[in-house]
């Protein structure tokens, strides 16, 4: 499909040109069959290939269950070797020679 794009278009440019769905799920291109990064910018009379991949929303992000389980776990941990700490402190100074 030949397109028309102002100078200094790039590969995204082009690609969300076609569709915002293949801007979106664009992962690569390819311009005159090399791997090019997508902030590549276009010659006149360059092949483009956009190479998408469907995200799963499971794959893009973890749950919000399981990124505030692993806050908690970390929290609970942090305030653990905090307590230990100040624990070991505190015997220390009651142990302590006047």
């Amino acid at each position: 499909m030949i397109k028309n794009l102002p100078r200094g278009a790039t590969v995204i440019d082009y690609a969300y040109m076609i569709h915002t769905d293949i801007g979106n799920k664009m992962v690569a291109a390819k311009v005159n069959g090399i791997l090019v990064s997508p902030a590549h910018v276009l010659a006149n009379a360059e092949a483009m290939e956009c190479i998408t991949y469907n995200f799963l929303r499971e794959q893009a992000a973890p749950s919000a269950v399981e990124i505030t389980m692993d806050r908690v776990n970390d929290f609970i941990a942090y305030s653990k070797e905090d307590s230990e700490m100040e624990d070991l402190s505190y015997n220390s100074r009651q142990n302590r020679p006047l």
